[in-house]
């Protein structure tokens, strides 16, 4: 149950075993980071059922500070949809990021992948570590398509 909002931090679930994917209350969601699955902020009961499959997960959302309020990986089509709640409090142009797992985007369609040098990293060890997290990927509220045209379904979905 989540049952106040936080507006500081997605209310998250911490799980005993790993997992490749995620649905919540049976819909495909894909915000989740090792064995944590990140909720939408919002007031509500959640089921979440995972399931292992022993290979790589599909492209997901790892982290992010937008309110999300869909996140799911399509493999058929190979898009990450994210959908973020309008916030009240934010400047409208200010966008979102978030760190998405998976081989590198061939397309974001409402936003952009962020450049590496432009992240500043102090050294090679910080930009080896960010390669490994994933990709930062910069966005505008709504709907966000993250395509994946280099991703190849797991062995044994």
């Amino acid at each position: 149950h989540v049952l106040q909002r936080s507006r500081l931090r997605a209310p998250s679930v911490e799980l005993a075993a790993d997992f490749d994917e995620v649905t919540v209350n049976g819909a495909p969601w894909s915000w989740f980071d090792g064995r944590t699955v990140f909720l939408p902020d919002e007031v509500g009961r959640y089921r979440i059922e995972t399931r292992r499959f022993a290979a790589a997960a599909a492209p997901h959302v790892r982290l992010t500070g937008a309110p999300l309020r869909e996140c799911r990986f399509d493999p058929v089509t190979k898009e990450l949809t994210i959908v973020t709640a309008s916030d009240g409090g934010r400047p409208a142009g200010l966008p979102w990021t978030a760190v998405v797992a998976g081989p590198p985007p061939s397309e974001v369609r409402n936003g952009e992948v962020v450049d590496a040098a432009q992240l500043h990293l102090p050294d090679a060890a910080a930009e080896a570590a960010a390669q490994r997290a994933g990709v930062l990927v910069r966005f505008r509220p709504g709907t966000t398509v993250v395509k994946f045209e280099g991703w190849s379904a797991a062995p044994g979905r």
